[in-house]
């Protein structure tokens, strides 16, 4: 049987932001950023006692950290590569703040940069060449260095620097001005959310110091209702530390460290549950799903076996195997296994949905669509499946099918151009010349660069013998990259 845990908050993920790999430090790191290279000052040998201060308290470990200085950069920046988390910051840089603020400025600057890294701010360049920043808006900029400020003052405020210290960097290096078209927010805003991290850090000093390891406990959970990630394990870490033996905290903690992309400090927290909980499937399974996260697919296939040799009639043991399957391009073993969960439950709307993906990745269409019509008959309400089942319904020509599905599907996402566009093709097959240029009308209006569209307009209106409108249509679309349409004008417009 399956354990039920009073107080667990169970969370599952099916994709990662990034794959760790062996964790060694790159020495060309500051290459990727068009930065000059230099190994780590000696009189910097502080930054990693630092920056151990800081995953100490968050429960991290150092390995899942690499801090490199790059010669000329000026500032502090952060971002994946290869699975590891790097800091990389300018030597010149870092030298001035600490020479022009207090003791604890060194600590902040980090604290603020692995905020970045907790909040999911850092980008992953391992696809990449060249750095480019992630295209968020500028308040969306201004967001994340709150979110990092904040963090920062929760961390030094544990560690016990007053809260003047722990603004200090901050007042030293901003400004009142008005912020509105900068990537970082002014002074004022700064400072109030470095405040209220650092209150937030003593909030346990000042009022209700918990006294007991389930107390801690208790208070994690609610801290992670809230969203307070850092400081739930932090209150697991305090647990763990009060009863050693209290399994439900590493679990509870596994979670966690799951959920803030700590694939390898999970693991090590199931391996403690597992070890005193040795038929316990839901560990099992969510162990698997962190080892498929660090690319170790040998190690979660073990798992999920196990956790099915444990208990077989368990829907989601069968799911994530055909889940994992799936991501090593293994298909029919993968569509095997969700054949088993729907077996054994057979409304399981994700195992359903996967199935019918993987019909549709077939081109079996039709089988396709029975899963997505089992889909709308367990939630008539999920919109999304409409737009899959009609994309199905095209691909067997039935094109009354396919509009029927996106016109539902656009009642709740009606800004879905490509959703338009595929109407206007049906229209098109239909015959219905006029209603399809309305429908390509209306894709244009809210994607002005959509090639397809242009393409199918400018064949309407070749056909409505509209040649100056076809001709414009086909430039466009060509300046968009349509090679067909760069053909057609040259033959036909010119």
């Amino acid at each position: 049987m399956v354990t039920t845990r009073l107080l667990l908050f169970l969370f599952l993920v099916y994709s990662a932001n990034f794959i760790a790999q062996d964790k060694y430090p790159d020495p060309s790191i500051c290459e990727l950023i068009n930065e000059d290279y230099d190994s780590l000052l000696v009189d910097d040998k502080t930054i990693d006692y630092e920056l151990n201060k800081i995953l100490d308290i968050i429960g991290f470990y150092n390995q899942d950290f690499f801090i490199q200085a790059c010669t000329n950069l000026e500032n502090a920046i952060t971002f994946k590569h290869d699975g590891n988390n790097y800091i990389l910051y300018g030597e010149i840089f870092l030298k001035s703040i600490t020479n022009n603020s207090n003791l604890w400025a060194k600590t902040f600057l980090l604290a603020h940069e692995i905020g970045h890294h907790i909040h999911g701010h850092a980008i992953d360049i391992s696809s990449i060449n060249d750095y480019k920043l992630k295209k968020i808006s500028l308040d969306e900029m201004r967001n994340n260095e709150l979110e990092a400020d904040n963090f920062a003052g929760y961390i030094l405020g544990k560690l016990g620097a007053s809260l003047e210290e722990t603004s200090e960097l901050i007042s030293h290096l901003t400004t009142y001005e008005d912020d509105l078209h900068s990537t970082h927010p002014n002074k004022s805003k700064r400072l109030q959310a470095i405040k209220n991290g650092f209150y937030n850090s003593n909030k346990n000093i000042e009022n209700n110091q918990p006294d007991s390891a389930y107390d801690y406990f208790l208070r994690a959970k609610d801290r992670y209702m809230s969203n307070d990630y850092s400081g739930a394990i932090i209150d697991f870490n305090y647990a763990i530390k009060l009863n050693p033996d209290l399994f439900e905290a590493y679990y509870n903690r596994a979670i966690l460290r799951k959920k803030v992309n700590d694939f390898e400090g999970a693991i090590n927290d199931y391996d403690i549950f597992i070890s005193e909980n040795i038929n316990d499937v839901d560990a099992y399974l969510d162990r698997a799903l962190c080892k498929s996260e660090m690319n170790d697919y040998d190690g979660c296939i073990n798992d999920l076996k196990y956790a099915i040799e444990i208990d077989s009639n368990y829907s989601r043991s069968y799911f994530i195997m055909g889940v994992i399957l799936r991501q090593i391009d293994l298909i029919d073993e993968a569509k095997r296994y969700f054949d088993i969960s729907i077996s054994i439950e057979p409304e399981y709307e994700a195992a359903l949905l996967e199935r019918a993906k993987i019909y549709s990745f077939k081109n079996l269409n039709s089988l396709s669509i029975n899963d997505y019509d089992l889909l709308i008959n367990i939630n008539p309400n999920n919109n999304y499946i409409y737009s899959l089942r009609a994309k199905c319904k095209y691909e067997i020509d039935d094109f009354l099918g396919c509009i029927m599905d996106m016109e539902k599907y656009l009642v709740e996402f009606n800004k879905d151009f490509e959703a338009y566009n595929l109407i206007g093709i049906c229209k098109f097959n239909l015959k219905d010349y006029s209603a399809a240029m309305d429908y390509y009308d209306t894709a244009i209006s809210l994607n002005s660069n959509f090639e397809s569209a242009y393409r199918n307009r400018g064949i309407i209106k070749e056909k409505l013998k509209d040649f100056e409108g076809a001709c414009r249509d086909w430039k466009k679309a060509s300046d968009l990259g349509c090679m067909d349409c760069e053909d057609w004008f040259y033959k036909y417009c010119n």
